[in-house]
């Protein structure tokens, strides 16, 4: 997603931050992922402990092709969404989490 040259939020962003505050409000706490990549292999670990310890949920968003209107909305989603988390848990509770799940 490139930056917005004239300074206005990338309306696909915007859809996604808009989505995640609307999420929020319902008592949904997710992380969403997109374009699908390569999945660490402490990935399902990680998922885990954030299913269990903080009632975080994590989605694969799927589509047929590339959009990058879709990576925008996701990348806003996930930023709201981390930021509400961070508040909650704590500023680095997803670090804290992942090295967990990596052994570390």
């Amino acid at each position: 997603m490139a930056n917005q040259p004239n300074g206005k939020i990338h309306p696909g962003r915007w859809k996604g931050m808009k989505a995640a505050v609307a999420d929020l409000d319902k008592g949904v706490l997710q992380l969403n992922e997109y374009p699908p990549l390569p999945s660490p292999p402490f990935h399902s670990a990680y998922t885990w402990l954030l299913q269990t310890e903080c009632g975080v949920g994590w989605q694969l968003v799927k589509s047929p092709k590339y959009s990058e209107a879709l990576r925008g909305s996701v990348a806003g989603y996930h930023d709201v969404m981390r930021a509400e988390i961070e508040y909650r848990f704590g500023r680095d509770i997803l670090t804290q989490l992942r090295s967990r799940a990596q052994g570390k």
